[in-house]
């Protein structure tokens, strides 16, 4: 995970590495982060709060199987000034602008899903600021859509 700024900018992104092949459980726990911040992204959008986006995600970690882990690491929230401007949390009410930096980051212990994205128009997908196309990603697709989330690479 790094945290990193620029010009007074700040992203965050977290890419995983295993030296030796991936156990089937933490392929797993990692695609399930995946799914997790998809849906976030999907839901990052401008005249959302943050607190909405927050219970959703504490709601998928319980569609997934996981209904505590949430507990276990803040999930993020709006960023660009710090690694986090304010990290939300479920009663924040506090809503998302357009062009806004944001990370979310649902963790599990030895998986982690993390990409700096901007919030686009209402119809329009979030772009990730911090995606380079040069990793191993799993595709994730909702509703005709399809977010690329970093997959854990081998060595």
């Amino acid at each position: 995970s790094a945290t990193v700024h620029r010009r007074g900018l700040y992203v965050s992104l977290t890419r995983l590495v295993s030296l030796g092949a991936v156990t089937s459980e933490r392929r797993h726990l990692q695609q399930t982060c995946n799914r997790i911040d998809a849906r976030a992204i999907l839901l990052s959008k401008p005249g959302v709060s943050a607190g909405e986006i927050f219970r959703e995600i504490k709601q998928s970690y319980t569609d997934e199987g996981y209904p505590d882990e949430w507990m276990e690491h803040h999930q993020g929230g709006p960023a660009g000034f710090y690694g986090r401007d304010y990290k939300a949390t479920e009663h924040e009410s506090r809503c998302l602008m357009e062009n806004q930096p944001i990370v979310w980051n649902p963790t599990f212990r030895g998986a982690k899903s993390e990409d700096t994205t901007l919030t686009s128009q209402m119809m329009q997908i979030p772009e990730i600021l911090t995606d380079t196309g040069a990793w191993v990603y799993n595709d994730i697709s909702f509703d005709d859509v399809t977010i690329r989330r970093p997959a854990i690479l081998e060595k």
